[in-house]
């Protein structure tokens, strides 16, 4: 991680598609990213989708 990135808490990535949506976590300090794929569907509570959602911190 360079100095530019090191203010930030974390780094995500998103790919929001049509059909499902990539997600990549990376907290800052550290090399390990967190990587899941939701689905696309109308309705859809996204912030239950994910079980490990309440221990990393994820709003």
């Amino acid at each position: 991680m360079t100095q530019a990135t090191a203010d930030y808490a974390a780094l995500v990535g998103i790919d929001w598609a049509d059909c499902k949506h990539d997600l990549c976590l990376q907290a800052a300090g550290s090399d390990r990213r967190e990587r899941l794929v939701l689905e696309h569907r109308p309705g859809l509570d996204h912030k239950s989708a994910h079980p490990g959602h309440a221990a990393s911190g994820v709003r």
